[in-house]
This record gives C-alpha cells, structure tokens and sequence, in this order.
C-alpha cells in the first residue's frame, strides 16, 4: 500500500529471515551452525507464514496463494536441479 499511494518502490524488511541454504555450494553451514539450527532454519518457511498472514488478514484468498505457492516451488525446485 505503502508504495502504490507514493507511486515509487519500496522495500520489504524481513527480521529473522533463516538462510534456506548457504551461501555458496562451498559454503559449509555445519561450520558456523549447530545441527539443530541447521535443521530449524530447513523447517521453517518463511514464504508460507507471510501466506497464511495474508489469508488471515483477506487480502488474498489462502486457495489463490497455495496454488501460487506450489507453482513457484516447483519452479524453484527444477531450477535448483537444472543448476546441479
């Protein structure tokens, strides 16, 4: 809202964002993280709460935004396998 009644953009701020992954694909988490953080940072989605918070607000539809959210998963799904 904030950006269409300035009409420029704007930046979203994400505090506590967990790192789905590393870095690099050098880049060893197990070097800097303990195994239960690694492993919490893999459970939690960050895309999938803001989801459920816009659902619960109505400013969308939860059907609309899951059947986006799985259409970009698996979009970010073949990109990581075309990259391996």
């Amino acid at each position: 809202e904030y950006a269409r009644r300035r009409g420029a953009p704007a930046a979203v701020v994400f505090r506590g964002l967990a790192r789905r992954f590393g870095h690099a694909a050098t880049d060893r988490q197990d070097a800097y993280l303990s195994e239960e953080e690694i492993v919490d940072h893999e459970e939690r989605n960050a895309l999938a709460d803001e989801c459920a918070r816009a659902a619960a607000a109505g400013w969308a539809a939860f059907p609309e935004l899951s059947a986006r959210f799985e259409e970009l998963t698996a979009l970010a799904r073949e990109a990581f396998d075309a990259a391996a």
